[in-house]
């Protein structure tokens, strides 16, 4: 489905994660949820358009500009935020246009992969995270999805605000570090989502 946004002249996508799940998933009967990264640039619609149509049920969009990378600061690395509600409620509508207005878009948000800065210590992270996951929640979005970069992962203080912060809306990737919440350990959290985790493997 997404390797037919690639053309002989140009080849946004790289490469497909857990295909071997999403098979798995659509013989089973499984509602599917597909990583659309950042919705290719200006191919957002028929991104999400042709995800539909091949049977996905949901998307992730993240809000890092590939070809930036996750260097310091915000402006750079980042989508301008009223740039990104504007994409997200694109998406939102392609969705409805497609006949699917439940759509599940998982709005990733990259703040906490970005590299340290002095204006980006650990509090300046989590308040520019609520306040755009706070945004991508009323463009439309289902949850507002975050990680910490490939490893890492949020303690039980990082989710806690999170939670608090977005009213419940939220999705993480668990870590691979002993300091990172496991799957057990945020199912016990109080006003954690069963949906709140991604596994460490996907991206």
């Amino acid at each position: 489905m997404v390797l037919s946004l690639n053309s002989e002249a140009s080849k946004p996508v790289n490469a497909i994660a857990t295909a071997s799940w999403a098979f798995a998933a659509s013989l089973a009967g499984l509602p599917l949820s597909v990583d659309l990264q950042d919705g290719y640039g200006s191919r957002l619609r028929e991104a999400v358009t042709q995800a539909i149509q091949a049977g996905a049920h949901g998307a992730n969009i993240e809000d890092s500009i590939p070809a930036h990378g996750l260097g310091q600061g915000v402006e750079h690395p980042l989508c301008p935020l009223s740039e990104q509600i504007r994409r997200l409620q694109l998406a939102v509508k392609a969705a409805a246009d497609e006949g699917l207005p439940d759509f599940v878009i998982n709005a990733r948000c990259d703040v906490f992969a970005l590299k340290d800065g002095p204006n980006l210590r650990s509090e300046a992270r989590l308040e520019e995270e609520i306040r755009r996951g706070k945004a991508y929640l009323g463009a439309g979005a289902t949850t507002a999805f975050f990680w910490r970069g490939y490893g890492a992962g949020f303690t039980e203080a990082d989710v806690q605000i999170l939670v608090g912060g977005l009213d419940g809306h939220v999705a993480i990737r668990l870590g691979q570090t002993r300091e990172a919440l496991s799957v057990s350990q945020l199912a016990k959290l109080r006003g954690v989502p069963e949906s709140a985790s991604a596994p460490a493997s996907s991206r």
